[in-house]
């Protein structure tokens, strides 16, 4: 029997990964990276598609929650064209004279 997860992801059930506690469960500092990475590697039918949905439902249902979803989708699709257009600073390079890619 395999885990419902995929499943209702690929329904457009909203799922999220949510670790409480880390330390307590003895991921030390890993937290919800370990959780992603446990999905990842346990649920061969999820994908990075599922996992994407994961991360971002994640965000989605922890603060803005109270956003319809045509605003949530308009907002990240705006997210995601601003981020895309700008330059990176490993192809510009800096722009102050220093050395280092982050301007330091």
């Amino acid at each position: 029997m395999s885990h419902p997860l995929p499943a209702l992801l690929a329904r457009g059930v909203p799922c999220s990964l949510c670790n409480d506690d880390p330390a307590m469960l003895g991921q030390d500092t890993a937290g919800s990276t370990h959780d992603f990475w446990q999905a990842l590697q346990g649920w061969e039918n999820l994908g990075l598609a599922g996992l994407g949905s994961l991360a971002e439902n994640s965000v989605r249902w922890a603060a803005f929650e109270d956003q319809a979803s045509q605003d949530w989708n308009r907002d990240v699709r705006e997210a995601t064209r601003a981020a895309a257009s700008r330059p990176s600073a490993s192809r510009s390079g800096p722009s102050n004279g220093s050395t280092s890619a982050y301007g330091w």
